[in-house]
This record gives structure tokens, sequence and C-alpha cells, in this order.
């Protein structure tokens, strides 16, 4: 099975009968997608737990019982991240497995541009502990990539590639690249799999 979509969005506002432990995972993907919102809209340093709970519809209470702060409920969002990082086991070809991945990260853009944006703009300006949180994150997709190349988990060359890669996502965010999908795909068979080579 292959990465999946990380949204979060469908979230329901009332319980409906749902258990304690829906509820919470319910109000806790309520409140990531609020913060993602609220980063995008103003930018890391002038949003308050007041904007995240006001977007999310949950109470103060409500947030500081799942998270101590705006920091930690940035930073669990990299929680959910890496733990869709992890979750990749497709198979097949290197270049039909990054190919497909790369499907899912562009789904993702389309699905949530604020959720990218927060990981791909704002992580850089949230302080020391966000950045070495995103930097983290980006050393277990360099990993992942990596093996589905069949390359050494630290190759610089990944690096410079998915950092390439979140450039293109950065321009497209800004406007100046509209049609993002057909430049990743290009830029990854140019590096990697250069005259239609699998391998």
């Amino acid at each position: 099975m292959g990465m999946q979509v990380f949204t979060y969005t469908v979230l329901p506002r009332h319980r409906h009968g749902m258990a304690r432990a829906e509820v919470e995972s319910v109000q806790r993907a309520r409140i990531l997608n609020a913060a993602a919102e609220a980063v995008a809209a103003q930018g890391y340093g002038k949003v308050t737990v007041t904007d995240i709970t006001r977007r999310a519809g949950v109470s103060t209470k409500t947030f500081y019982a799942l998270f101590d702060g705006k920091e930690a409920a940035f930073l669990a969002v990299y929680d959910d991240l890496d733990a869709l990082i992890a979750g990749d086991r497709a198979g097949g070809a290197p270049r039909v497995r990054l190919h497909a991945a790369l499907d899912v990260a562009l789904a993702l853009l389309a699905a949530a541009p604020h959720l990218t944006r927060m990981l791909a703009m704002e992580a850089v300006g949230g302080g020391p502990v966000i950045l070495a949180r995103r930097n983290a994150s980006f050393r277990r997709l360099a990993a992942l990539v990596a093996g589905m190349l069949g390359r050494p988990r630290d190759d610089v060359l990944v690096t410079a590639y998915l950092g390439g890669v979140a450039e293109l996502v950065v321009q497209h965010l800004s406007g100046g690249l509209p049609d993002l999908a057909p430049e990743v795909h290009r830029f990854t068979d140019a590096l990697f799999f250069p005259d239609g080579q699998s391998m």
C-alpha cells in the first residue's frame, strides 16, 4: 500500500454518539487544520491560541487538553507527517514508486494548500525548535526517497533534489509556477531517470 493523502478535512463538529477517543481525534484534527489555516493566513509569529480555537470551533480548555501551546500544535503536524512517511510500503520499480509518492504529495498540495504553506514556508521562521523538527522530518523523507532509489540514506544528491522540489512548491504557492506537477515530474526524471531509464 502506498502513501495516503494527508489532510485534516471533512471534520464533524458534533459528537453524534462518538466514543471519547474518537471525539478527541476529531478535535485534534480540527485544531491542526485551524492552526495550518491561521499560520498560512497570518504567519506563525502572529498566530495566537485564540486564533486557532476560534477557527477550529473549540474551547481554549479543549485546546490545552490536547496541546501545550501553538508550538506543540505546529509540531504535531510533523508527527503526522512522519507517520505518513513511515507508512510508505509501496513496491515496484524506483521510477514508478517515486512518481507515485510525488503524486500523493501533489494531491496533498491541491487538497490542503494552507497545510503545505505552513510546512513549506512557515517552519523556517517558527523558531529553533520548529526548525529542528522540520529538519528531522526532512531527513526522514530524504531517507525514504534514497531507499526508493537504492542510494545511501545520507546521499547529498537526494537532499539537493528535495530542496529543489521544496523550492518548486514555494514558487507554486507564491503564484510563480502555475503548473507544478509536470515540472516536479520533469525535474525528477531529468535528475534520476534520464532517457526514460527505470533504475
